[in-house]
């Protein structure tokens, strides 16, 4: 019997790194250009949805939306706690170019308007204007941190006794009382307010996001440019009726001292009484009646 003889095989390994490009030209290039174009699309997918968000289009969804939920709010109720109102303020902090160009290129929207048929105009771009009555203090809504900090002033219009209520999302310029300003805002409902004086009334309520001042209050520019001057004045006064008190006391020392039995005459009391008639939301309107013929 012969024996079988096992012979080693010698397997040659090829170290050659460009080897698997040696068939380069095998490679079907137009599917593999159309497989790279499909990756790539689907990379980028997302990064220009997010881009679309400030579009137009995107902005007219979210005004829509916006209207939608603002359908159920009650016209002339003292509240504007409703959804639809936090809806709007949330659009105003994620879309700062909401408003179009021209909104505000022609005139104004009349508040008649917006009071008589509210619901056309509900969560729509208007262009309001009035006469600062009142500038209140910054708020935020606990319940609502994503709004931040919103600021609210009130508006007043010659020849109406409503007052339109703007909620604003950005912190508006210095602007005194009786200083008269303009800005694109969005209509959410006519409101009920009750007035100082006990009184209630009715207005437009609106957010927006600052205004601009057509006119500033002339009386307002005054005080305001010479801020230090009334100081020196108050200061002044302070002065003479400090010295004109210590002038009567040593007066009516040097007559006791002079033995003169005459008792000195008692100084005058300060009347406490006030004037309540000096503020109030009538005489609110009888300036703004005025300022017209002026």
């Amino acid at each position: 019997m012969i024996a079988q003889r096992n012979t080693p095989t010698h397997v040659h390994v090829d170290m050659n790194l460009f080897s698997p490009f040696r068939n380069i030209r095998a490679v079907r290039w137009p599917a593999f250009i159309q497989f790279i174009l499909v990756l790539a699309l689907l990379l980028l997918l997302p990064t220009r949805a997010g881009a679309n968000d400030d579009t137009p289009s995107a902005q007219a969804e979210v005004l829509a939306e916006g209207r939608r939920i603002l359908a159920g709010i009650e016209d002339y109720s003292f509240t504007f706690d409703h959804p639809g109102f936090y809806w709007m303020c949330g659009a105003l902090r994620s879309y700062p170019d909401i408003f179009g160009d021209d909104v505000c290129a022609e005139d104004a929207t009349p508040w008649q308007y917006l009071l008589e048929r509210p619901s056309d105009y509900r969560g729509r771009q208007v262009c309001i204007e009035g006469v600062i009555l009142q500038v209140k203090d910054a708020f935020r809504i606990a319940d609502r941190p994503e709004l931040g900090t919103l600021y609210q002033i009130e508006l007043g219009q010659s020849g109406s006794n409503a007052v339109a209520t703007v909620v604003l999302a950005e912190k508006p310029p210095t602007a005194s009382r009786k200083s008269h300003i303009r800005l694109p805002a969005l209509f959410i409902k006519a409101r009920r307010f009750r007035a100082t004086d006990g009184g209630e009334g009715a207005g437009p309520l609106l957010v927006g996001r600052s205004f601009e001042i057509v006119k500033a209050s002339p009386v307002a520019s005054s005080q305001i440019g010479n801020e230090s001057g009334r100081i020196t004045t108050t200061t002044l006064l302070m002065w003479l009726a400090g010295s004109t008190l210590i002038m009567a006391f040593v007066f009516a020392a040097l007559r006791r001292g002079l033995g003169q039995r005459s008792a000195p005459s008692p100084l005058p009391v300060a009347s406490t009484r006030r004037d309540d008639g000096v503020t109030g939301t009538a005489e609110d309107f009888e300036w703004l009646d005025k300022s017209d013929d002026n």
